[in-house]
């Protein structure tokens, strides 16, 4: 099937752009948003971005959101592009399906850096509260110490010891 006729196909779906894989190989296809919801008791809203050819002509995919590409970010461990994934209470994470890595991300999917435990160096780990699932906190369990977090991992410069 030609690219013309993908693209009448898909004229309704919002043009994201030239398909990165497609003009690497000298096509000229363009990558379209999907949206969806979730099937269940709690549906959720999705959106990505496909290229126009089709899986099996192409099969590129992107993450999207609020009908915008969401930047690539790489696995430090392997470079291979991170997954975006937002979690069931709003929170960001990145993942490697590589190295099955998971990292915390802010709002606009960028890796956050996990703060250092003062006593060992070590980073801390991020945590939602078991009492208020709503409440986050960084943590080195080891030591003792704590910090306040929100849940894209925005943690205030004051700290806690138990």
């Amino acid at each position: 099937m030609t690219t013309q006729s993908y693209s009448k196909q898909h004229k309704e779906r919002p043009d994201l752009g030239p398909c990165p894989k497609c003009a690497a190989a000298g096509y000229e296809a363009r990558l379209r948003l999907y949206k969806g919801k979730t099937k269940g008791d709690n549906p959720r809203q999705y959106e990505f971005a496909a290229c126009e050819m089709g899986k099996e002509a192409c099969g590129y995919t992107q993450a999207a959101k609020n009908g915008k590409l969401i930047a690539l970010t790489y696995c430090p461990d392997c470079q291979q592009a991170l997954k975006p994934i937002t979690k069931k209470d709003g929170s960001h994470a990145l993942r490697c399906d590589n190295c099955d890595l998971w990292l915390l991300a802010d709002k606009a999917f960028n890796i956050v850096e996990a703060p250092k435990c003062p006593e060992c160096g070590a980073d801390m780990a991020h945590r939602a509260r078991k009492d208020h699932p709503d409440e986050y906190f960084w943590a080195c369990f080891e030591h003792q110490e704590f910090r306040d977090s929100d849940k894209y991992g925005k943690h205030s410069p004051c700290q806690f010891s138990i």
